[in-house]
């Protein structure tokens, strides 16, 4: 399965990365700054698209979305 979470550098989201991850889940982690993710220890294990959910979604993105069974 493959899930994407908006918000996963924020105090939830990191938690809910961590507990995807520990399922052998496939995580898609949607960040309007990538930089922020480089402090997590999961940052190699996931799949990162710089992304503003505030704004209209990119080809490039909605193609990326197809591909994703769950969106938290």
């Amino acid at each position: 399965m493959k899930v994407a979470i908006t918000g996963g550098t924020g105090f939830v989201g990191r938690h809910v990365v961590e507990e995807l991850l520990g399922r052998n889940i496939d995580v898609l982690v949607l960040t309007s700054n990538p930089d922020h993710v480089q402090e997590f220890q999961w940052r190699n294990k996931v799949s990162i698209i710089k992304a503003d959910i505030n704004l209209p979604v990119s080809s490039e993105l909605n193609d990326q979305l197809k591909r994703i069974q769950k969106l938290i």
